[in-house]
């Protein structure tokens, strides 16, 4: 029999209770993982449930406390078939789904994964999860950005307002759906306090980029699969919040590709491709690329809703 296992964060117990609690919450509507989940069920795959702190590595083997789930587009969802301790490498798939924050557990989780990449196909790659941080990777493209540093040091930081001309973005590493994001202007006497704030008083590095004015029109998540954009839309923002993140209140706009962003994924793919990054979510802001998304990336069922393409079959492709 195929099997999918998949990893997911939830920090109740005992394991049962947290599977059922965290499946209960996801929405069916927009979760890409529910939609992976129901892709490869259709197909004929076992869906595998598990959580990090319930999967462990002996010797050169990975292990896990698994339930198996049925889903289904109605209520109720899903449906626990049965629970296993198992060996990760019968898998024919593993999918590691966990949203950031990208703090060391989520890095351990990555070790031991590492550890089974080389027995079954593990998706995305733990190492290229690990060498593409979210916010940081960019840097290496500096011909797709935007004016951008990454420091902790709160003079560098007010000498970068100074050449953006007075306006600029304040974001943390680690974090997950436009949390800790902050617009500093240099005349608001609320700056200093928000760079404080934003570096822990200079002990942690944050990303520190220019402002750019096509913001308030949102911005653009593009889905790239095995190095090839396959769809996109817009995530426009709330009157309330300057962020584009659908968790943040933003809502989806239907949208091109257009060439410049053809050359951006032109310009990844080698590097994606080299890393393992299967599934992929850029975000371009304007004419140039925010962030490379290869945690948890999401965004299939807005496209599917919007176009009528389920793009996550391709995921399970190979």
């Amino acid at each position: 029999m195929e099997n999918i296992f998949t990893i997911h964060s939830f920090n109740l117990c005992p394991f049962s209770r947290q599977v059922r609690l965290l499946l209960e919450e996801m929405n069916i509507n927009r979760d890409s993982t529910f939609a992976i989940m129901l892709a490869a069920q259709k197909r004929g795959y076992e869906n595998w449930y598990c959580l990090p702190h319930n999967m462990w590595a002996e010797k050169n083997k990975v292990y896990g406390n698994m339930t198996r789930v049925n889903v289904e587009r109605k209520d109720p969802h899903y449906e626990n078939i049965s629970s296993e301790t198992l060996d990760l490498s019968t898998f024919d798939a593993v999918f590691m789904r966990k949203d950031p924050p990208f703090n060391m557990e989520y890095i351990h989780s990555t070790y031991i994964l590492s550890i089974l990449k080389n027995q079954t196909k593990v998706i995305n790659d733990p190492d290229g999860i690990r060498t593409a941080n979210e916010k940081v990777f960019i840097l290496n493209f500096p011909d797709l950005i935007t004016d951008t540093i990454v420091t902790k040091n709160r003079d560098v930081i007010r000498n970068f307002l100074n050449k953006v001309d007075g306006h600029m973005v304040l974001k943390p590493l680690d974090k997950r759906g436009g949390e800790g994001i902050f617009i500093v202007k240099s005349d608001d006497k609320n700056t200093q306090a928000l760079i404080d704030v934003s570096t822990d008083y200079g002990n942690t590095s944050i990303m520190v980029q220019r402002y750019i004015p096509e913001a308030v029109q949102g911005d653009k998540r593009i889905i790239i699969i095995n190095g090839e954009p396959l769809g996109a839309f817009i995530r426009k923002p709330s009157e309330y919040d300057h962020r584009g993140n659908l968790c943040a209140g933003a809502t989806s706009v239907e949208c091109e590709i257009t060439t410049r962003e053809k050359y951006i994924c032109d310009t990844l793919r080698p590097k994606l491709n080299e890393l393992g990054l299967k599934f992929v979510g850029i975000d371009i802001l304007g004419n140039y690329l925010s962030e490379v998304n290869v945690t948890s990336p999401t965004g299939l069922q807005e496209i599917a809703n919007m176009y009528g393409v389920n793009i996550e079959e391709n995921i399970l492709e190979d």
